[in-house]
């Protein structure tokens, strides 16, 4: 699992690269997987141009800036977020938690360019962010957005009207079908690059021992108890859900490959099959 609370101590080759780079930069057309693989993609929008709610969130009061992903605990991330504004509903609306017009959170382009820019670079400015084992969070991605009928990302994505098949959804992937809920997590944070200015990197799987850890950081640990006395909603998948998608080694294997970017830059572990091979 990667460190909970990450200074310069990782990725010391990655450090020695991004020290030559400039946030200002991180523009390109596509995006290099490992293994020969390439998403192509629209120029990639820079953190503090709008682009719904995938961009860095700000607390400007403590000094906080998350970089909340899609399918890494991302609804509960901003619920625990509005609190530190005075701000916790019960039963939030998928708007009131995510589309940045009704959520009153603070994204990094609400600041000048130029004054996003120089947060992200001043080392006073705590940049956090968490991270899921890209397997586990695909299986969410699929299931939230295919098998849920509230999204039925089948029609949306792919105008089908019966509901894609987890494998068929790879086969997709493998020939350069991406969407944000299941895009490399390293897309968003451009980690090889910006790895130095990090301050924390939480694991999805500890996710709330780890964010205690964060609000404790920044000086928040109780209104964080508070919070979590009232509500706590994040599960993992159990054994069986993920054994009856990941019914197959090579399926398994597939997306391993998949995001091996994500698995080498975050060092995390690519555990062996975990189910009974078929």
């Amino acid at each position: 699992m990667p460190e909970r609370v990450v200074r310069s101590s990782i990725h010391q080759d990655l450090i020695a690269y991004s020290r030559r780079q400039n946030f200002s930069q991180l523009v390109g057309t596509g995006y290099d997987m490992d293994d020969g693989l390439r998403i192509t993609l629209p120029p990639k929008h820079p953190f503090w141009t709008t682009l719904y709610d995938d961009r860095p969130i700000v607390d400007a009061r403590r000094q906080l800036i998350f970089f909340s992903l899609p399918k890494v605990g991302c609804t509960e991330t901003r619920r625990l977020l509005k609190a530190l504004k005075g701000v916790l509903e019960e039963k939030p609306t998928e708007a009131q938690l995510h589309h940045p017009h009704f959520n009153n959170l603070t994204f990094l382009y609400h600041y000048p360019r130029e004054e996003a820019i120089a947060m992200l670079h001043n080392d006073s400015w705590i940049k956090a962010t968490f991270v899921r084992d890209p397997a586990e969070r695909l299986l969410s991605a699929y299931m939230n957005k295919f098998v849920d009928p509230q999204f039925h990302y089948s029609k949306h994505l792919f105008g089908r009207n019966d509901t894609m098949k987890f494998e068929e959804l790879i086969c997709m992937m493998e020939r350069g079908n991406w969407e944000n809920h299941w895009m490399p997590q390293s897309y968003f944070t451009r980690f090889e690059a910006t790895a130095p200015w990090f301050h924390f990197l939480g694991s999805f799987q500890h996710f709330y021992d780890d964010m205690h850890v964060l609000f404790r950081t920044i000086g928040e640990e109780a209104l964080f108890l508070r919070v979590l006395s009232k509500y706590k909603s994040h599960n993992a998948f159990g054994g069986s859900t993920f054994c009856k998608y990941y019914n197959k080694i090579d399926v398994y294997e597939r997306v391993q490959k998949l995001y091996a970017r994500d698995y080498r830059i975050y060092s995390l572990p690519k555990h062996p099959y975990p189910c009974s091979s078929r």
